[in-house]
């Protein structure tokens, strides 16, 4: 087995590998190369394999507790105006990034009447 986690990621390692990843392929089935571990227990040195789930990288990112899946869960933005479809900009490549159209509409229209 391993015996520390690395001191930069926080993830076991095991013969040159992942410890997470090798004992979930072990003790359950192949991970498919297209999908992360994720830890349902928010400890990245476990090794218990019922407490991983494979999924996309973009799911395993947004069921996590950084900065893009905590902005992704909110319902409003700073100003208080609702993220709804309509009122939503959210731009290509910037997993969980989002804008409100409204803000953005009051922005444009202050910087129109400063100039």
């Amino acid at each position: 087995m391993w015996d520390k986690p690395h001191p930069e990621s926080g993830y076991g390692q095991f013969q040159g590998g992942s410890a997470h990843r090798w004992a979930y392929v072990f003790f359950r089935v192949d991970i498919p190369p297209t999908l992360d571990i994720d830890h349902l227990c928010r400890n990245r040195a476990c090794v218990n394999p019922w407490h991983m789930d494979p999924v996309p990288t973009k799911v395993n990112v947004l069921r996590g507790i950084g900065p893009s899946a905590l902005n992704a869960r909110k319902t409003h933005c700073i100003r208080g105006h609702e993220f709804t479809e309509a009122n939503t900009y959210s731009p290509p490549g910037r997993l969980g990034r989002r804008y409100c159209r409204t803000c953005i509409a009051l922005r444009s229209s202050k910087q129109k009447r400063a100039t």
